[in-house]
C-alpha cells in the first residue's frame, strides 16, 4: 500500500519547497498535482487553462524522488458564463451544445499532459458523470493514452458502489420519474444544493452514471460517512450505516464494486464541520488507514478545507508505524520474488505500468470473483516481464 497527497491549491503551489520534506519524512510516495480548466460556454468548445506553476512544482517533485500523478480537473461554465452554483461533477447537465467537440479538446490536453510530464500515473478526470454516455469520445481518449507509459485511472464518486448495491431498490422509485432517493443516497448532506429545476436532470446523471473502460485500477473519491455526525466508533459506520432506511455497508460495496481490479483511492479527507476537531480529525484518519490499508493499492490524500492533515500525520504514531509496516512490506515481498517465492497477491502485488490492452484490467464491476490462484499469479507476473523487457 502507498499514501499519496494532493497539491492543489494556492497554498500547495506556493508551499511546495516546505511541503515535499515533510511529505518525505511521513513516508508519502506519491504526489498528485491538478491542472485546472474551465470549459468555455460557446460552440467553439474552448478548455481555458488556470495558471499554475505547475512545471516547478513537477520538478521539485522529480527532485524530491517521488512517484507523480497528474489529475486535471475540468470544471464547467454554463449558458451565462458562470461556474454551476453547486458541483463541477454535473458535467452534462449544464446546457451546451458542443460536448462532442470538448471532448477532443480534452483527449488533445490529457495527451499533452501525458506527453509533457510522464507521470507515473494520469487519472483521467474526476466525478465527471454527465459525459460518461460520452463512451465513445471516452473510448478513443483512452485508446490514444494506452501509448504512453502511465498507469491510468478514473477517480470515481464515493457512491458509485451505493448506486451497484441498491440499484434495484432505486429502480422503482425512478421507473415513477423520482429521482428523490437517488439525490438523498448521492448527496446526503446539505453541502451541496441542488435547485429545483435541475433535480431531474441531477438525479437522471447520477443513476445512469458508471465509468466502465477497461482501465489499470479503479479509482474512489472516498468521503465516507457522511458530514453529518460525529461518531464515537467511527470504524463501525464504514460497515454499518442508516440512511433513507437503506442498511450500508459500505465497505462491502466496494469490495462488490470493485470486482477483483486493484483499488486506488485518488481522493480522500473527512469533509464537513467536525474537520476543524484536530483530535476527532486525526481518529478519522487513523481508522480510514486501519479499514483500507488492506484492501488497496493507493490512498491519497486530497485536502478538502484549510490544510492541516501534514501536521496531524507528523503528530500520528499510528499512521507513521503503519506506513513503515507497509514499506517493510513492499521490501519483504520484493525479496520473495527475487527468491522465487509467490507473495500473497492481495497484500504484495504491486501494479505496474501498462501500455497494451490485453494487460489492462476490466472494470466493468459486474461481480465479485474469486482471488486468482497460483497459475494465474504466476502468467500475470510473466506478462508483467514481457511487458518490462519488450523492445
Amino acid at each position: 500500500m502507498k499514501l499519496g497527497y494532493t497539491i492543489w491549491s494556492d497554498y500547495h503551489y506556493t508551499h511546495f519547497l516546505e511541503i515535499l520534506p515533510k511529505l518525505k519524512e511521513i513516508g508519502v510516495t506519491t504526489i498528485a498535482i491538478v491542472p485546472q480548466y474551465l470549459l468555455d460556454r460557446d460552440d467553439r468548445a474552448r478548455l481555458i487553462e488556470i495558471y499554475l506553476p505547475i512545471r516547478d512544482t513537477i520538478s521539485a517533485i522529480r527532485d524530491t524522488g517521488f512517484e507523480l500523478m497528474v489529475k486535471p480537473h475540468f470544471v464547467p461554465r454554463d449558458s451565462s458564463g458562470k461556474m454551476p452554483s453547486n458541483w463541477q461533477g454535473w458535467v452534462g447537465t449544464v446546457k451546451m451544445n458542443s460536448w462532442e467537440l470538448l471532448m477532443g479538446r480534452i483527449r488533445l490536453e490529457l495527451e499533452s499532459l501525458a506527453k509533457d510530464y510522464q507521470p507515473e500515473y494520469l487519472c483521467l478526470g474526476s466525478d465527471l458523470i454527465g459525459t460518461h454516455r460520452n463512451r465513445i469520445q471516452w473510448q478513443d481518449i483512452i485508446t490514444s493514452l494506452t501509448t504512453f507509459n502511465t498507469s491510468l485511472v478514473y477517480g470515481n464518486t464515493f457512491w458509485q458502489p451505493l448506486l451497484q448495491r441498491f440499484r434495484w431498490r432505486l429502480f422503482w422509485s425512478v421507473l415513477f420519474g423520482s429521482y428523490n432517493r437517488v439525490l438523498n443516497l448521492a448527496l446526503p448532506t446539505r453541502r451541496f444544493i441542488v435547485p429545483d429545476d435541475q433535480q431531474t436532470d441531477v438525479g437522471r446523471s447520477i443513476y445512469r452514471s458508471g465509468f466502465r473502460f477497461s482501465l489499470d485500477a479503479v479509482g474512489l473519491n472516498l468521503y465516507w460517512p457522511p458530514e453529518d455526525n460525529k461518531y464515537d466508533d467511527i470504524e463501525e459506520i464504514w460497515f454499518n450505516y442508516q440512511q433513507n432506511g437503506l442498511e450500508i455497508n459500505y465497505v462491502e460495496a466496494t469490495e462488490n464494486w470493485q470486482g477483483d481490479n486493484p483499488l486506488w483511492i485518488t481522493e480522500c479527507d473527512l469533509v464537513g464541520p467536525h474537520r476543524s476537531d484536530m483530535q476527532y480529525y486525526q481518529k478519522w484518519w487513523e481508522t480510514c488507514i486501519s479499514v483500507w490499508g488492506g484492501r488497496c493499492e493507493l490512498i491519497m490524500c486530497h485536502e478538502q478545507g484549510p490544510p492541516q492533515w501534514i501536521e496531524m500525520a507528523r503528530s500520528s504514531s499510528f499512521i507513521i508505524q503503519e506506513v513503515k509496516n507497509w514499506q517493510q512490506e513492499k521490501k519483504k515481498s520484493e525479496s520473495e520474488m527475487v527468491s522465487g517465492l509467490i507473495p500473497n497477491w492481495q497484500q504484495n502485488y504491486e501494479l505496474a505500468s501498462r501500455s497494451t490492452n490485453h494487460d489492462r484490467v476490466n472494470t466493468n464491476n459486474i461481480s465479485l470473483e474469486e482471488q486468482p490462484g497460483t497459475a494465474d499469479f504466476q502468467a500475470a507476473i510473466a506478462r508483467i516481464d514481457q511487458e518490462e523487457n519488450r523492445v
